[in-house]
């Protein structure tokens, strides 16, 4: 199925980018395919390449949720600073992930650190392959909401093609 899609994406392309109808570019053209396909496999790079056209596709709806978010923790940020008689209790504390993908935990830590109310201040990644952000957060809610992992399921349904929450179990 992914050569399918790979050899459609790259006829696509050299149709557009071509714009020549005659029999001869339009047969020069399904050898290209045919060979750039051939070669994917060959190379094994068909899934890394699939992966990331993935991530490309559904990284904008990631981005929307994202917004989102940081406009709904701007609102209880400003809420929490103008309040009279609410006291801040800010606290540091570990966030526990599974990720190990080095471009999605660097992808994690920013999303907190976008989010107001809370910074990410250090990435611990082990051998072992588990890794921890460690987190100051404005309010304890903040680091316990992280803690139940809504926005790295997020993250990793962009690349593992994951339900993502809030989507009735609809995978992307």
């Amino acid at each position: 199925m992914r050569y399918l899609t790979l050899s459609l994406l790259l006829a696509l392309c050299w149709g557009v980018w071509s714009g020549q109808g005659s029999p001869f570019f339009i047969g020069a053209g399904l050898c290209s395919v045919l060979l750039t396909c051939w070669v994917a496999h060959r190379l094994a790079i068909s899934d890394r390449e699939t992966r990331r056209l993935r991530v490309l596709v559904h990284t904008p709806r990631y981005w929307l949720w994202l917004l989102v978010e940081m406009a709904r923790c701007s609102l209880r940020v400003m809420r929490l600073s103008i309040s009279p008689g609410i006291s801040l209790q800010p606290k540091f504390g570990w966030v526990i992930t599974g990720l190990k993908d080095d471009l999605l935990l660097a992808t994690y830590a920013n999303s907190i650190t976008l989010t107001p109310g809370t910074v990410s201040v250090d990435v611990n990644k082990k051998p072992s392959g588990s890794a921890g952000i460690y987190v100051h957060a404005l309010e304890s809610s903040s680091l316990e909401e992280l803690r139940q992992g809504g926005m790295e399921a997020r993250l990793l349904g962009l690349t593992r093609g994951l339900p993502l929450p809030g989507m009735g179990g609809k995978t992307p």
